[in-house]
């Protein structure tokens, strides 16, 4: 069940790029609500044929076309006096709209004129979301019509002429959580495990609705207490939610187990959607007009936000990585401020080695715009001294604020013992947004160093690349780099060290692509290693 409320808010979103299927910049689009459009809350956004569709209360359903969201039409003939929650595009012709009063809408001529096909007022009294395989078999999702009585999970297989309830094990109201819908028969419902429990998860059935099981979002039994807000899936498989905590999670094999995205966003986020045909998952909620894009490749999320306007969005919809939309029915108007938000920093490589004291960090950047800053965060993987979903800040080096050219950074954290770490950056700018870097993982011996050299990383490598090695005692040391023929192309090294672990940078600006091998010689070791480079 909603709270409706009598105005309502879209925000839309246009990219100016992308990496990595991230946004970097937005401009929001509206400022005023249309004198010619009912009066309610704005509970539903979608970009479908070149048109932009609203839908939520008081009969409101209208579009405009995408280029010109100044001009809207209305299109609710044939819908009485019922609001409309969702809309499901099968068609630009034929379109389903979820009734208020527990009514599924059609229409056959796209908006025009809409019929009602479904009431039974002894089943639902609220339908929260419409999804069609294809032109024939659908399901609808509605509130059961007391906290007694089962929900209704709807299921059609004549294009909406006639409707089966499937669900006899679920009750209550499905206001507690959003609904998902997944061929060939899959559904999945965020919520608790009974109306009187505070055991939070997901259900999911993977036979249209018949019979549930039910899953913790988390991996350990306290995970059970904390609610989940929303989830959504790319395919019966593969699916992200996000929690009251502010935590993003993603499960590989169709939510009977889930795995933590990085650390905690700091901002309640409680819808999120996949952005079609990406692994880039949208996120909205939290106040100052916050979202989240959630990469699953990287494992990051980076979080925006516009401090001049504190607004929640408690639905989102990105048809495309360069364009998105935003509502929330309980604001009053649309906005048009245009705001950027860059990504700030290109992050082209991040390693950790073991030192004679703790741990060496590096990290290099292609490029940076208005960077502030890198807080460094770790946290231990060995049980038995922290919880091992524990992040904390280590360290803070300053950033090179706007830079088209690259930089080298580096932090030791001594206060590293034995075992294995996870670190992390949380990069910010410098108006105070920010985005993690995926994490690499060491593993700090309590056994002395050995003379040792590594691989360089990155390779094949273009120009530069790094190479670690580490000396037990103190040393004369040479690093030099040859050609495939023998030919020295540049000493790196060349004096005393002490004990300890070393990075050291090859630049080849100046050198053609081709292999090359680097020799690393003390008074009593020696070693040679390849390296490739690729222009």
């Amino acid at each position: 069940m909603k709270v409706l409320y009598s105005i309502g808010l879209m925000l839309v979103l246009m990219a100016a790029g992308a990496h990595s299927q991230v946004l970097q910049s937005y401009t929001v689009v509206r400022d005023t609500t249309p004198n010619n459009l009912p009066k309610g809350g704005i509970w539903f956004v979608t970009e479908n044929s070149g048109s932009v569709w609203i839908s939520g209360d008081s009969t409101l359903v209208a579009k405009a076309d995408t280029s010109n969201l100044g001009v809207w039409t209305k299109m609710n003939t044939g819908i009485p006096a019922d609001g409309i929650n969702w809309l499901e595009f099968v068609s630009p012709s034929v379109i389903y709209g979820a009734g208020y009063s527990g009514a599924i809408y059609k229409t056959t001529d796209g908006g025009s004129s809409w019929n009602q096909v479904y009431y039974n007022a002894g089943v639902t009294t609220f339908i929260d979301r419409i999804t069609f395989f294809d032109a024939n078999h659908g399901f609808a999702w509605g509130d059961g019509i007391s906290s007694s009585s089962v929900q209704a999970c709807l299921e059609t297989t004549d294009g909406g002429t006639t409707w089966t309830n499937n669900n006899s094990q679920l009750v209550g109201f499905a206001s507690s959580g959003i609904v998902r819908f997944v061929p060939p028969s899959n559904v999945f419902l965020t919520g608790s495990y009974s109306q009187s429990s505070n055991y939070w998860g997901v259900w999911r059935s993977t036979d249209g609705g018949h019979s549930w099981s039910f899953a913790t979002v988390g991996t350990s039994p306290k995970d059970s207490v904390t609610q989940t807000y929303s989830a959504d899936f790319k395919s019966s498989l593969i699916g992200v939610a996000c929690r009251k905590d502010s935590t993003f999670w993603s499960t590989t094999d169709g939510g009977v187990s889930w795995q933590q995205i990085s650390s905690h966003a700091q901002t309640n986020f409680d819808y999120v959607a996949f952005i079609p045909g990406t692994n880039t998952v949208m996120a909205g909620g939290g106040g100052e007009a916050s979202i989240a894009a959630v990469d699953l490749d990287s494992r990051t999320f980076t979080v925006y936000r516009d401090a001049s306007t504190n607004v929640t969005f408690n639905y989102v919809d990105f048809p495309s990585t360069t364009r998105g939309y935003m509502s929330n029915g309980f604001n009053a108007k649309f906005y048009s401020t245009f705001s950027s938000v860059p990504l700030p920093v290109e992050l082209t490589s991040f390693t950790a080695y073991p030192a004679v004291h703790g741990v060496e960090l590096e990290w290099i950047t292609a490029s940076e715009n208005g960077n502030y800053g890198f807080n460094v965060e770790a946290r231990s993987l060995d049980s038995r001294q922290e919880s091992s979903t524990d992040w904390r800040q280590v360290g803070f080096v300053y950033g090179n604020g706007t830079s088209a050219i690259s930089h080298h950074y580096s932090y030791e954290d001594a206060e590293r013992g034995p075992g294995t770490y996870s670190y992390r950056l949380k990069q910010i700018d410098r108006d105070g947004k920010f985005k993690y870097s995926p994490s690499v993982e060491v593993t700090v011996s309590s056994k002395p160093l050995t003379f040792n050299v590594a691989q360089n990383y990155p390779n094949p490598f273009n120009p530069s690349t790094t190479i670690n090695f580490t000396l037990p005692i103190r040393s004369r040391v040479t690093l030099v780099v040859y050609n495939a023929l023998g030919q020295k192309e540049a000493e790196l090294v060349n004096g005393e060290k002490e004990a300890g672990s070393y990075n050291v940078t090859f630049d080849a600006s100046g050198l053609p692509s081709g292999t090359y091998f680097y020799r690393l010689q003390t008074g009593s070791f020696s070693s040679v290693n390849k390296l490739e480079l690729l222009k």
